[in-house]
């Protein structure tokens, strides 16, 4: 059975240096597209999400549930991709990325 990544402190820094180097505008349209691509390529998912963040009454609390969704989904790709480029290069299991 497959899980998920393990996220490593290095894909954790490194993600969030990424989102503090943009402005505010290109924070935001970068985590827009992140939402349009997860509707896109995980509907289901993208229903169950909407679907809780309706849940939530206040919109500040919607947009920190959204924005920490957003995040950790990011977050696993980012890793999940880091240890496709190791296994496909021959990294070792210390390699940071």
């Amino acid at each position: 059975m497959k899980r998920l990544p393990y996220v490593k402190k290095e894909v954790g820094e490194s993600m969030k240096q990424n989102l503090k180097s943009r402005s505010m505008k290109d924070r935001f349209t970068y985590i827009a597209r992140f939402w349009l691509r997860l509707k896109d390529e995980q509907p289901e998912l993208s229903k169950i999400i909407l679907h809780e963040m309706g849940a939530i009454d206040e919109k500040g609390m919607q947009t920190g549930f959204a924005h920490g969704v957003s995040f950790l989904y990011m977050l696993l790709e980012s890793q999940l991709e880091a240890d496709e480029l190791n296994e496909t290069w021959g990294g070792e299991e210390d390699v940071p990325f």
